[in-house]
């Protein structure tokens, strides 16, 4: 029971990336927003993906970003649904912890590049920092966003080096 809801938990949580600035053409900032975070009553607000229907605002202030990803990697969860298993490194496992301590009950809003793909709720605090993340309806559309996180790790570690 203790592993269906610690499944329960990270299904509903990923990919967490962090919200980065760059210029754009003409030298004004462009936010991308990449990770896990938290929902809120203020803040930017983004329409879900799957459902046009519902929108959710995000605060800033508490996310677990994109380059706190160690491994990401195709797996399957305990219903043999295709699911996404990340491993946070070790600050990432933190800011998890205190994002899920601090959320509970809460829907936190998973966004990869600007697009909101899942709202899950926290049922409790994920102190391992490895996360399963399952709703996908084919593996093809687990492949399409494991191969979006990887393009966006890279560009975020490129950047960090410039």
């Amino acid at each position: 029971m203790r592993l269906k809801i610690i499944i329960l938990n990270v299904i509903f949580f990923l990919l967490c990336f962090n919200s980065y600035a760059q210029e754009n053409n003409n030298g004004s900032k462009v936010v991308r927003f990449n990770g896990i975070y938290q929902t809120s009553t203020l803040g930017k607000e983004f329409i879900l993906k799957s459902d046009s229907t519902k929108t959710f605002k995000v605060d800033t202030s508490g996310f677990v970003g994109i380059h706190r990803f160690k491994k990401v990697k195709n797996s399957f969860d305990i219903s043999g649904r295709p699911s996404l298993t990340i491993e946070l490194d070790g600050t990432g496992k933190d800011q998890f912890l205190i994002l899920t301590e601090n959320n509970i009950g809460k829907p936190l809003a998973i966004i990869i590049n600007n697009v909101l793909y899942m709202t899950p709720i926290v049922h409790g605090a994920i102190p391992h920092g490895v996360l399963e993340i399952s709703g996908f309806n084919s593996v093809e559309e687990l492949e399409k966003l494991k191969r979006l996180i990887d393009v966006i790790k890279i560009r975020t570690a490129k950047r960090e080096l410039d």
